[in-house]
């Protein structure tokens, strides 16, 4: 895995703690993923992330409607996700501008 992809899912996992869902998030994960632990450790959080588009990382996880929370709740989480995922596209864009001037 390369760093830059390493990075996205550090700040992922500090995005969920904010967000205070990482229990509802890996909750469904686990669910989805029809896993036979009865929790999900970060190694494995990772493996799976790595196989997902970084700013897809909450829309392809599992299927909101099916969740407790529901869709609207997913559809907010994953709007944020996506905007941070922006944001953080923007600064290293400005970075770049102004390292390369």
């Amino acid at each position: 895995m390369d760093i830059e992809k390493s990075l996205y899912i550090r700040e992922f996992k500090l995005f969920l703690y904010r967000e205070k869902i990482i229990g509802e998030y890996t909750r469904n994960l686990l669910s989805s993923i029809n896993s036979w632990k009865k929790e999900l450790d970060f190694e494995t959080l990772k493996q799976f992330l790595e196989k997902r588009a970084i700013h897809d990382f909450i829309s392809s996880a599992f299927d909101w409607t099916e969740t407790k929370e529901g869709f609207n709740f997913w559809a907010d989480k994953h709007s944020k996700w996506f905007n941070r995922f922006y944001q953080i596209q923007d600064a290293k864009r400005n970075l770049h501008r102004t390292t390369s001037n």
